[in-house]
């Protein structure tokens, strides 16, 4: 489907180059990353891609390698951030300090005052900011919108879709509760993109139109500009609405057709499991060094009483674990689902599916 639908609206638009820009840096979102561009090349098209995870260059593939932006996070996401992790205030603010830190990188500066490169296309990661969409404008060209989650009423915006999220069934209390919050976080939202996007905004491509000789397009005009969304999800996934001509689901995209074994000491040890096994993935924003010490000794204490083998990906080294736990910093992950039979995140979910 992804091939499909890039090919289709490249060929609309007569794309030859195309950017790419993931600026999330967590390794997730460099897999459903890597999986558009290798789609891209494969179909001949050329591709500058913006990520924080750079690998080897391959033809018609550059890298604009925005890597020291991870030295960065740590500090970042623990200043002023809400304690709520899941709370749009806290994903907002996150997503607008993830893509300052790119656009103020010295190779993306490079990249955007440089008047002599043009693209047919720029595909932007949408992560609850709108702060890349004006490369579109910057280079006069149609704005395409991934958005790594399911149906919000906040990545349908992007394309000018405002769909009634809401449940009908739902209790009046309930309606009301949520037509406050709206409420709520439409004005937070206004007043966030007043004083921290629309100046980093005027701050980040001033100088990038000044050196085309072009007026700095209003912000609103900028970021309310695009033509296509790619929803990673599945109507069997979430929420199932009427959608506009111009959205359309990938989920599943980033699934390799040929999936590896499962390496030799991984297999041996799923083998041995006489009860079965249990596969961990944390949500990717709950990573290992932001887990409190007291919660990672409540859940050794957990899996230590289950009678099945967990495999649990974590990014640091753990002592004193469990006989029935072992930790992958990368374990791999298609390899491990296609032997399971549920799973929970969302890349496992539509991976295990």
């Amino acid at each position: 489907m992804l091939v499909l639908v890039l090919l289709y609206y490249a060929s609309v638009c007569q794309g030859h180059h195309v950017l790419v820009v993931f600026s999330v840096p967590e390794r997730s979102h460099s897999v459903l990353a890597n999986s558009v561009v290798d789609t891209l090349l494969a179909s001949d098209y050329e591709v500058t891609y913006v990520s924080p995870y750079p690998k080897d260059t391959r033809p018609n593939l550059k890298y604009v390698d925005v890597s020291s932006v991870l030295d960065q996070i740590e500090d970042e996401k623990e200043s002023d951030l809400p304690e709520d992790i899941y709370s749009p205030r806290y994903l907002t603010l996150m997503g607008t300090s993830f893509a300052q830190q790119v656009l103020r990188h010295s190779s993306m500066r490079e990249l955007m005052v440089n008047s002599s490169i043009e693209f047919d296309a720029v595909l932007v990661e949408w992560f609850y900011t709108g702060l890349f969409a004006p490369l579109a404008a910057l280079f006069e060209c149609p704005l395409i919108w991934y958005a790594p989650t399911g149906i919000s009423s906040q990545s349908l915006s992007l394309v000018g879709h405002t769909p009634k999220l809401d449940d009908p069934s739902n209790s009046l209390a309930h309606r009301i509760h949520h037509m406050w919050f709206q409420i709520y976080f439409s004005v937070w939202n206004y007043l966030h993109i007043s004083k921290i996007e629309i100046p980093a905004y005027e701050d980040y491509y001033g100088s990038a139109f000044k050196t085309r000789f072009r007026f700095l397009p209003t912000y609103e005009f900028a970021a309310a500009n695009g033509s296509l969304l790619l929803l990673n999800s599945h109507p069997l996934l979430g929420a199932v609405v009427p959608l506009p001509g111009n959205v359309k689901f990938i989920g599943g995209h980033h699934i390799a057709e040929d999936v590896s074994p499962l390496p030799k000491d991984l297999k041996k040890v799923l083998d041995s499991s006489a009860g079965g096994a249990i596969y961990v993935n944390m949500e990717s924003n709950l990573i290992s060094m932001d887990i409190q010490d007291q919660i990672t000794r409540e859940l050794k204490e957990v899996f230590s009483d289950l009678e099945q083998t967990v495999i649990w990906k974590y990014g640091d080294i753990l002592v004193n674990l469990p006989h029935n736990v072992y930790t992958l910093k990368n374990p791999p992950q298609h390899s491990i689902l296609s032997n399971l039979v549920t799973s929970t995140p969302l890349l496992s979910s539509t991976t295990g599916t």
